[in-house]
């Protein structure tokens, strides 16, 4: 009769610990605090050694079955998700743990849009290339293309009071310097010269400057030529 009574108490016991040999981790947006749905948590002992992985559900949590026997030497939690930065920590006591993730900011190499025949790297382009962005533009104020290449080295522009603003690049005129927009060469030339005071640059995105020999690829007066 002792050994019946006695059965039932150890059982609840073994319950009891088992059940108390968690972690519930909680994966959260460090600006926002929504969850983060889906993350994925490593976990293992402290050095090089082999860890579990396990994911979290839509609501951003996911139980740890860890021991207190395994935290007292130290257990090193990873936790990761797309568009987030990695983050690291190390439980020593079997109680809930937030982690809160910081979106990773993603820098895309510069791209070169109608500098060639296809979209390419601006270091892998086959003639020297200088992009100026949208925010450049706006912290020179410029209202025109004119204002805009006024600053730029080897251009030097030039004003008539009939034909308004002029260009040369490298020496050469105008007439040998090709403006496109999107790809499309400009008209409206006067004396083979266009007006750059005359060309806005609201909804501009990007000025690519680009110098060198371009007949082949822009026409015959495209000794220079300059994509916006």
């Amino acid at each position: 009769m002792l050994r019946m009574r006695g059965w039932p108490t150890i059982g609840a016991f073994l319950i009891s610990a088992w059940a108390q040999a968690q972690v519930l981790v909680s994966v959260t947006d460090a600006t926002s605090r929504a969850p983060v749905a889906y993350a994925h948590v490593a976990w293992g002992k402290v050095g090089p050694s082999p860890r579990q992985v396990a994911i979290c559900g839509p609501e951003g949590t996911v139980t740890l079955p860890i021991t207190e026997a395994q935290v007292r030497d130290g257990v090193v939690v990873h936790v990761s998700s797309i568009g987030y930065e990695r983050k690291t920590d190390t439980l020593y006591v079997l109680k809930p743990i937030v982690f809160e993730l910081r979106q990773a900011l993603l820098q895309l190499q510069e791209a070169v849009v109608t500098g060639q025949y296809r979209p390419s790297t601006a270091e892998k382009a086959v003639h020297r290339m200088r992009v100026i962005d949208a925010k450049h533009i706006e912290r020179m104020a410029a209202e025109n293309l004119g204002d805009v290449l006024r600053q730029e080295l080897n251009i030097n522009l030039s004003q008539d009071n009939i034909l308004g603003t002029s260009m040369s690049m490298q020496g050469l005129g105008g007439e040998n310097v090709k403006v496109l927009v999107d790809g499309v060469p400009m008209i409206g030339r006067q004396n083979g010269n266009l007006d750059l005071a005359q060309m806005d640059l609201s909804g501009i995105e990007r000025i690519e400057v680009v110098e060198g020999p371009l007949s082949v690829s822009y026409g015959t007066n495209a000794w220079q030529a300059r994509s916006t």
